[in-house]
């Protein structure tokens, strides 16, 4: 994967450095290139949350500091965007299939928006240090059901 990645850099590094290429040009190329890839990054994260759902948002987190590198903090605030923009096309999906039991949703929601709230106060307050232990636990916990299911 690493070599992919560093052959990728510099045939991106030549094209943008190429002397036909002024710096306007330039800046169009990469800035094409990044929304190409962030709508890459929303596609497969929006297939991956379709098809399984746990674990999309620190998969989302994954992706933008690998690919995209960001920050732990502002790839958790463009996952939460890629993650709502998600949740929405899912909620819309399972009202129209009548899948919703809305007396059991909607007090789950209200507590989910309490949690929301303290847990994206402690990565904004704490930053990669609250961010990094917490991804682990999810993707350990994440394993362990697929195993559990796997097996059971």
């Amino acid at each position: 994967m690493q070599a992919h990645r560093q052959i990728g850099r510099l045939t991106l590094q030549r094209l943008v450095q190429h002397p036909g290429i002024n710096t306007r040009q330039r800046i169009r190329i990469l800035a094409a290139l990044t929304y190409l890839l962030a709508l890459g990054i929303g596609l497969g994260i929006g297939l991956y949350d379709g098809v399984m759902g746990p674990g999309t948002g620190t998969f989302a987190i994954i992706a933008f500091t690998t690919l995209m590198g960001f920050d732990l903090r502002t790839a958790n605030g463009n996952g939460k965007v890629l993650n709502l923009a998600s949740n929405y096309a899912s909620l819309f999906t399972y009202l129209m299939n009548g899948l919703v039991v809305f007396h059991i949703g909607i007090p789950c929601a209200i507590s989910n928006i309490l949690g929301n709230l303290l847990g994206s106060h402690f990565a904004l307050k704490k930053g990669a240090r609250f961010i990094r232990p917490m991804m682990l636990v999810v993707l350990v916990l994440l394993l362990g059901k697929l195993i559990s299911d796997a097996v059971l």
